[in-house]
């Protein structure tokens, strides 16, 4: 026998569609080994593609945010146990009719090959790669003694927020200023944001060290300091997000330990005028 299944468009998703949108990305990133969440209304997703079957269980979905008047951004996730059945298919070519002029970019694990064969069936193509960075707090730590930095970046201080798990958080790295710089004591140096990824984790981002600076190893110094302080905070775990075409980044964070943990991969779908 048949069984039925049923496709809702939903502007503004219940909490009880939102925790059932949430399982189902839940039992993707376990079942495909992928970090990928689930879209929220704070990341700009708001059309939402629910496919359901006869007892109400989400199968399938997809959601779209608009970034602007030339592109939209697509995120899907369907049951492993549902897969190779064309819902993913059902659900894009509704929401390509949402999406008029608009290019359709989508994010993806290339863990997830199957869903990559999907995307190049439709005629998508590969635009960039983003490599997601995982450090264990548990790691044997850098010695500071082992790193050869000037004397005035051994002199460096790193300001942490009050708050070191609120979303956003921001920490400066300052150098003690010139002597010509009479009428202050330290200068800017470099910044960086974590926000709470977990109980225990953190996601760091926002690197940036003060261009004039750049190429003394503060960028290196700055990640171990901040390592060495989440220690203290009993964190065990900081992730990172970095594009796969910035190699001095990249080489940055493995020498300070991380490592490429899942390669991301950001494809996009052109219609023709």
């Amino acid at each position: 026998m048949k069984k039925h299944i049923f496709i809702r468009h939903i502007q503004k998703l219940t909490k009880q569609q939102q925790q059932s949108l949430r399982l189902l990305a839940a039992c993707c990133q376990k079942h495909d080994q992928i970090s990928l969440s689930c879209p929220t209304v704070e990341d700009g997703f708001r059309s939402h593609y629910l496919m359901t079957g006869e007892d109400g269980k989400l199968l399938a979905a997809l959601s779209l945010a608009h970034i602007n008047s030339k592109e939209a951004e697509c995120t899907a996730f369907t049951h492993p146990a549902c897969r190779r059945r064309g819902y993913f298919s059902r659900l894009f070519r509704l929401a390509k009719k949402e999406c008029e002029d608009q290019a359709i970019s989508f994010l993806v694990s290339e863990n997830c090959p199957d869903t990559i064969a999907v995307l190049k069936h439709l005629g998508a193509r590969l635009q960039n790669q983003e490599y997601r960075m995982d450090y264990l707090l548990s790691n044997t730590p850098h010695s500071f003694s082992d790193c050869a930095f000037s004397v005035r970046a051994e002199a460096a201080i790193l300001s942490a927020p009050k708050n070191i798990r609120g979303n956003s958080a921001l920490w400066t790295l300052s150098l003690p200023a010139p002597m010509e710089h009479a009428a202050a004591s330290v200068i800017p140096a470099g910044l960086c944001l974590t926000s709470p990824a977990g109980p225990d984790s953190i996601c760091l981002h926002h690197v940036k060290i003060r261009p004039s600076l750049r190429r003394q190893g503060l960028g290196f110094l700055m990640i171990l300091m901040l390592l060495s302080r989440l220690r203290q905070e009993h964190i065990s775990h900081v992730i990172l997000h970095v594009s796969g075409d910035n190699f001095p980044a990249v080489s940055l964070y493995k020498k300070a330990g991380f490592s490429i943990t899942e390669t991301l991969a950001f494809y996009q779908i052109q219609f023709p005028d």
